[in-house]
């Protein structure tokens, strides 16, 4: 936020214009990261102010003043992230190994190796579980790793 001070009104047209660039070539790697995430923020504005100068209606000068102001943004980076997502053989309904005892809710008893069959799984309940992406990373506690794009106050083309 950048904010201007100017004096209650002038005679004549004053303004001011500034831009703040920043971009990557600068910028350190992310510890999680094996690159520099791409980054360009610009930041730009200006103001203009002087005397409200209605034509053939009356004399603005030392009455009527104005003051216009604009500032945009415009960022477009990647961040890093890191998620615990289901795994491929969870995916599937293959809960065997993850240390939690699965139960068929209509029975009370748990499926055998903790293993849903195929029959049991409902379409609708496994759509969601679809959207997710296949783990890229080895960790347990972090099996993915993402970098989505951000764009920020520019317009979709």
């Amino acid at each position: 936020m950048i904010n201007v001070a100017s004096k209650r009104g002038t005679n004549e047209f004053h303004g001011v214009v500034f831009e703040f660039l920043k971009n990557n070539d600068l910028d350190a790697r992310n510890f999680f990261s094996t690159s520099v995430a791409p980054l360009k923020r610009n930041q730009f504005g200006g103001t203009i102010g002087g005397p409200v100068l209605p034509p053939k209606l009356y004399n603005g000068r030392n009455k009527t003043f104005c003051l216009f102001s604009y500032e945009g943004i415009r960022q477009h980076n990647a961040v890093n992230a890191t998620s615990l997502i289901p795994t491929a053989a969870e995916h599937s309904g293959n809960f065997n190994g993850t240390g939690v005892t699965i139960v068929d809710p209509f029975t009370k008893v748990p499926f055998p190796n903790d293993v849903i069959p195929a029959s049991s799984i409902n379409p609708v309940g496994q759509a969601p579980i679809n959207l997710y992406p296949l783990p890229n990373n080895s960790n347990p506690a972090a099996n993915y790793y993402g970098a989505p794009a951000q764009n920020l106050g520019a317009r979709e083309k």
